[in-house]
């Protein structure tokens, strides 16, 4: 899963099967950023063992501690069962 700005989130792995494919995670974020996006990841501040996968991997910890707020203008609309027409086109 990645969220909004294309971080690779809700990563988890039963005990017996850690470590069997980090190379695929490692795979995924390296064709990404040969794509032009950014290969970033957030981590539980007490989840250590997680937080050693990605340097490992070549990711550089950052020296803060970083917050950020998403703001979708959907959220405030019911959701809706069928999609809505581009603008300027006939339903189908």
């Amino acid at each position: 899963l990645s969220d909004p700005f294309g971080a690779m989130s809700h990563g988890y792995t039963l005990p017996q099967h850690r470590g069997a494919v980090t190379w695929g995670a490692e795979m995924l974020a390296k064709r990404l950023q040969a794509l032009g996006y950014p290969s970033y990841c957030h981590v539980a501040l007490d989840n250590y063992p997680m937080q050693r996968l990605p340097e490992r991997q070549g990711f550089q910890r950052q020296p803060t501690l970083c917050h950020y707020v998403l703001h979708n203008a959907a959220l405030h609309r019911p959701p809706t069962l069928t999609p809505s027409p581009a603008p300027g086109t006939a339903p189908a």
